[in-house]
């Protein structure tokens, strides 16, 4: 029998030691495995109070937020991500901006929901960040106007040389060189729903615009520019000749800006400039209606 192959069955509780004899596993505090938030440099952990999300965790969270952020739960996933510590020092604040800028670069069709949540974002108080002076976001403002002209300023072909200097496959840096181009146009898109939201003043439009009508030597031009100034000038146009009765000019100047009275562009640009001027002849209303997020409630209205 198997009983008996073995042998006779022993009773574990007549080998266990005696409660009085145990004592507790020594830990190797210098091998013992330890969480990556709590890793680095010694006394690094110590600033990661009990109940606080390190640094690292509190981006992943935000940017967790900022993909599931609809117009739809707009009011309840805001407060999430306004909440969730991105407000507890400007390290983590300037991570914030660069989330939502890049977020309105890639989604162009939601750019006004995230002009909104810059928008809500300006009117919070960050206790320890913003100043004594009484305005509240004063800090996330000033962060996010910056980031929006690092943005601007930068050329969008320095952008694919960096992003594509490792690369030798001719058809990923086209991809690489289109998904910036398409970015910088996002860009564009974002910082005019911006001035809208009145996070944008008229001054700073009002320089921004030109610099995209110029070339790099006299008398040329940058059609990626030129596309750039049509794209901002759809979103803007109207807003900027209701600003003031002076404003009336300057636009028609810059909307005016005809082809055969400058430096030669392709068709593409000629047709492009031709449609802002007849948008602006017909009161900034566009021909073609512009993809933009839309809500349940919304979508339903325009099936039924």
């Amino acid at each position: 029998p198997r009983g008996k192959r073995n042998g006779p069955k022993k009773n574990p509780n007549d080998t266990a030691p005696l409660l009085e004899d145990c004592k507790p596993i020594e830990v190797n505090e210098e091998t013992r495995w330890k969480a990556k938030v709590f890793e680095g440099k010694e006394g690094e952990a110590a600033a990661v109070t009990e109940g606080e999300d390190s640094k690292e965790e509190v981006i992943r969270k935000a940017l967790l937020i900022l993909n599931k952020l609809s117009l739809t739960k707009f009011d309840k996933l805001s407060d999430e991500f306004i909440n969730c510590g991105i407000g507890r020092d400007v390290e983590c604040l300037t991570e914030a901006v660069s989330l939502i800028v890049n977020k309105a670069q890639e989604e162009q069709h939601f750019s006004s929901m995230y002009a909104g949540l810059c928008l809500k974002l300006a009117g919070t108080p960050f206790e320890g960040i913003d100043d004594d002076s009484g305005k509240k976001g004063k800090k996330f403002k000033k962060i996010l106007l910056q980031r929006c002209q690092d943005e601007f300023e930068t050329e969008t072909s320095a952008k694919i040389e960096a992003a594509t200097k490792d690369i030798t496959d001719e058809e990923e840096i086209a991809y690489h060189a289109n998904l910036l181009k398409k970015h910088y146009l996002g860009h564009m898109r974002f910082i005019g729903e911006l001035y809208k939201g009145d996070m944008i003043s008229i001054k700073i439009m009002l320089f921004c615009l030109p610099q995209l009508l110029m070339g790099e030597a006299p008398k040329t031009v940058d059609e990626e520019k030129i596309e750039c100034f049509a794209k901002l000038m759809t979103v803007i146009g109207s807003s900027l000749e209701q600003q003031s009765e002076a404003m009336k000019s300057t636009v028609e100047i810059m909307a005016g800006k005809r082809p055969e009275d400058g430096p030669k562009v392709s068709n593409r640009i000629k047709f492009m400039l031709q449609d802002l001027l007849e948008m602006k002849s017909k009161g900034w209303v566009t021909r073609r209606k512009e993809e933009t997020a839309k809500t349940i409630a919304e979508i339903h209205k325009e099936v039924a």
